[in-house]
């Protein structure tokens, strides 16, 4: 068996899926509050059965948290697309001015899991979905990503950095994953 799907009371269906590299029993709730259930090859069902149910309440406010979430899709036309292209990159080249941070390359891809990266050659990328946010968490990702062509890990070090350029950095983190996901 390689997969299965099981109905829960009060939690709803579950799928359970084995893995060759899993160490541990996990549970993965999704962006659209799907529930999977990771089993080691060495597991049985029973034992991952008898791990969600001392998970419930963990499952059930975790599933109600992510259901809050705005989901957001791209959904734009060419033109309005083009356009957001066009202010960004102004307002980023704005940024990495009056903080002195330069990013080698700018690129937008409508990405599946992330708002933005810095890569080691500080080439930035900006998702496309970021045109739905607030200004503010737009400003949050751009400046987040040109801290990373200083600073290119999460270390004390970069949030101090962060902070300093963006006040309330940590505020505006928790805002932006507690209330938006990428569809």
């Amino acid at each position: 068996m390689e997969k299965e799907n099981i109905l829960f009371n009060g939690i709803g269906k579950i799928q359970f899926r084995y893995s060759e590299r899993a160490k541990y029993i996990r549970i993965v709730i999704s962006q659209c509050s799907e529930v999977c259930v990771v089993i080691p090859k060495n597991q049985n069902i029973n034992e991952a059965i008898n791990f969600v149910q001392s998970k419930r309440n963990w499952i059930q406010k975790n599933k109600l948290r992510i259901a809050k979430k705005n989901i957001l899709k791209l959904e734009l036309s060419n033109t309005e697309l083009e356009k957001f292209w066009k202010d960004t990159k102004q307002k980023i080249l704005q940024f990495s001015n009056i903080h002195q941070l330069n990013f080698y390359k700018l690129i937008f891809k409508t990405l599946k899991s992330r708002w933005g990266s810095c890569s080691e050659n500080n080439t930035i990328c900006i998702n496309n979905i970021i045109y739905y946010l607030p200004d503010h968490l737009q400003d949050y990702i751009i400046l987040h990503e040109l801290t990373h062509t200083k600073i290119k890990n999460h270390s004390i070090i970069f949030w101090k950095e962060l902070e300093k350029i963006c006040p309330n950095s940590k505020l505006k983190r928790k805002e932006l994953r507690e209330n938006y996901a990428i569809g």
